[in-house]
Parts: structure tokens; sequence; C-alpha cells
């Protein structure tokens, strides 16, 4: 039917969507199955996934592979920064 083509078509195109502008493929799969697929058919999980591959092949293609969130770099001094972890966790659980 052409409704239900239409509403494959659609949880395709969220879950490459996802995963193309966020770099997890995952996170797509789950978005469509979750937020998109008010009754998610069996008959769709090739066509979900086939679209997120391909998106996620087109992003690295283009932007390469990137973080999107970014990486954290910074570095703990035992001496200095520990013993203040140490305090912000007793003072946390006590309170």
């Amino acid at each position: 039917g052409g409704m239900a083509q239409a509403r494959g078509l659609i949880l395709a195109g969220s879950a490459a969507g996802i995963a193309a502008a966020f770099n997890t493929p995952l996170a797509g799969i789950v978005f469509a199955i979750e937020e998109m697929g008010r009754a998610y058919e069996a008959r769709t999980n090739g066509l979900v996934l086939t679209a997120v591959i391909l998106a996620g092949l087109a992003s690295l293609g283009l932007l390469g592979n990137y973080t999107y969130f970014g990486v954290a770099r910074d570095t703990v001094a035992f001496a200095t920064d520990w013993p203040l972890v140490l305090a912000c966790g007793i003072i946390g659980g006590g309170v």
C-alpha cells in the first residue's frame, strides 16, 4: 500500500538523518523505532538499515570521520586535583 510505503520511507529518512548528522548509526535506528514508528513493522527493517548505512557512508565520504560532541583532552594532576574530587564526593554524598 501507498500509505504503508510512505510511512516506511519517512521512518528510513528520519533514521538516516540522525545517523548522518551525529555520526551515530545506532542512534538513528533507535530514534526511528522509538520516536517515529508508531506501529513499527518488521518489513521496514531492511529499508531503515539500508538508509542508515548509506547515510553513514555518505557522511564519512563528505565530512570524514568526525566526533560531533568533541573530545576532552584534559588531564588530572593527582596531587592537586584528586583531593578536590574526593572533597566534592564527600560533600555531595552528605547533601
